[in-house]
């Protein structure tokens, strides 16, 4: 049994029809969603216990929805929000425990894969496609299933300005190992920051407000001024405001920390023992609006 899902052009309400291998119609459309704003762009998969619905809903705050269908086409429960924004993602793909959904990340310049489950919660971090940063466009992902790995293939402006198709095979993440902490974070003068290279596919790091944090009620997530992703060396050239040095020029009120990254696994800012740190970073960190992506 095949499902359709389509929208109304009169008040944009969503509905879904189930038809049969011959494109006909089974039973009466199901009514999904209505009301305030608009609904774009929807996508069905057959699954064994019925059907998933994914669209895109510009009404605030403008997100992709999921929802369960029964074997009827019937809606099982409310629409779940998730925080994909993009109105463009892929088809939806159900690959035999799981949904995977292709999507771009809009002013970050990223392909990832949204994993989740039948009830549309998901499952681990966004597999990361493509991390370049450089502000090429990227857009319109399509994705499909191997059987045992997603492909992706979307449009890129990066290599002639102009659109060109690029394509990659993914390794699902259950095979890949989470980064290690980085070691060895230090000034090796007055301008270079450097750590131990672990290996690590690329590193964040994060600049921060020291005296926020030192604060009896200090948090982490305010702290945060800046980001640097994706970097693919262990070190960084540091340019301090000159009226904020002393000695050696390394500004006294700020922090910088670093976290190994990957296809898969964004790591930890944490320290790997001896700084007599207390409470983990990551969360507040990775709260901030200024954090990295």
């Amino acid at each position: 049994m095949f499902g359709l899902a389509y929208t109304l052009a009169a008040d944009d309400d969503l509905y879904f029809r189930r038809l049969d291998p011959f494109g006909g119609y089974v039973g009466s459309p199901a009514f999904v969603r209505g009301g305030f704003g608009e609904r774009f762009n929807p996508k069905a998969a057959a699954t064994p216990w019925g059907y998933g619905l994914v669209w895109y809903d510009n009404a605030p705050p403008e997100r992709n929805w999921y929802q369960k269908l029964d074997a009827t086409g019937t809606p099982v429960g409310s629409p779940v929000k998730t925080d994909i924004a993009t109105s463009f993602p892929s088809r939806l793909v159900w690959i035999g425990q799981d949904f995977l959904l292709a999507y771009d990340t809009g002013s970050s310049h990223q392909i990832r894969i949204f994993r989740f489950d039948q009830n549309g919660t998901r499952l681990g971090p966004d597999l990361r496609v493509d991390g370049d940063s450089t502000g090429a466009g990227k857009g319109n992902p399509e994705l499909t299933w191997s059987g045992t790995k997603p492909a992706v293939a979307w449009g890129d402006t990066r290599w002639t300005g102009s659109t060109q198709v690029a394509v990659s095979l993914q390794t699902c993440c259950e095979d890949v190992p989470a980064p290690p902490l980085v070691q060895g974070l230090n000034f090796s003068d007055a301008t270079t920051m450097a750590w131990t290279d672990n290996g690590s596919e690329r590193y964040d790091r994060v600049r921060g407000n020291l005296g926020t944090v030192r604060d009896p009620a200090g948090d982490w997530t305010p702290s945060v001024l800046d980001c640097k992703n994706d970097r693919t060396t262990a070190q960084e050239t540091i340019m301090p405001d000159p009226a904020s040095c002393v000695g050696d020029c390394i500004p006294p009120s700020l922090y910088y920390l670093v976290r190994a990254d990957s296809t898969c696994w964004a790591g930890s800012y944490d320290e790997a023992g001896g700084s007599g740190q207390q409470a983990g970073r990551d969360s507040g960190i990775e709260s901030s609006p200024n954090a990295c992506p």
